[in-house]
């Protein structure tokens, strides 16, 4: 631009000389020389305007590449947040299911105890029946009515429990029942005895999971 405008005054400096040269009128001249002043401080103010506009222009590119880099540490960031959010899911989808696991399996233990601990209660109630009951013809009477209802009632909640030995010591109880009632006694402290170790195996099951 400023080549430009440099040759417009040279080619105006020639031109006044030639006029000079042939006789132009000084006022004529004057007007020529004005205008060339006028066209180089036109120059001067565009080349200005044009320096400030670069600047701008070079500001601008930098504050693009500033937000450029801001952009890209900001969609970085967002990616890691996005991956430790999957990451936290996937923890929480894990310790759901071990909590839904451990309280099936709790429940189960649970369950189970309670089964044990209703065949001890009938037993021990048994137990307690007998102690109290004597030889008169009505207690006795009173004694094996009670008997054939705690076989009855007994026998489904053994099978709730589900343990084979329990249930073998169970069968030998009602055959010793018809046969020898001292052996119906000791096969129902046999009985007895493991019902307690179940119920303790359990409880120790239970204490070791909490």
């Amino acid at each position: 631009m400023m080549k430009k405008w440099f040759l417009v005054g040279v080619m105006l400096l020639l031109a006044s000389s030639l006029v000079v040269g042939c006789g132009v009128p000084q006022e004529d001249y004057d007007a020529v020389v004005a205008e060339r002043d006028a066209a180089q401080a036109e120059a001067t103010s565009l080349q200005s305007e044009l320096a400030g506009v670069q600047g701008e222009l070079d500001d601008t590119k930098r504050d693009l590449s500033t937000t450029e880099s801001n952009l890209a540490t900001a969609e970085s960031n967002l990616a890691t947040a996005n991956t430790r959010i999957t990451s936290l899911e996937s923890s929480a989808s894990e310790a759901r299911s071990q909590l839904n696991s451990m309280k099936a399996d709790m429940t189960s233990s649970f369950t189970s105890l309670q089964e044990k601990l209703t065949v001890q209660a009938a037993i021990l109630d048994y137990w307690n029946y007998a102690a109290k009951s004597t030889y008169s013809e009505t207690s006795m009477e009173k004694y094996f009515t009670y008997t054939a209802s705690f076989m009855v009632n007994t026998g489904t909640k053994i099978d709730a429990v589900g343990n084979a030995e329990l249930s073998q010591l169970w069968e030998n109880f009602i055959t010793y029942a018809a046969l020898d009632e001292v052996e119906m006694m000791i096969s129902l402290t046999t009985l007895t005895d493991l019902i307690n170790d179940l119920i303790n195996q359990d409880t120790e099951a239970i204490d070791a999971k909490l």
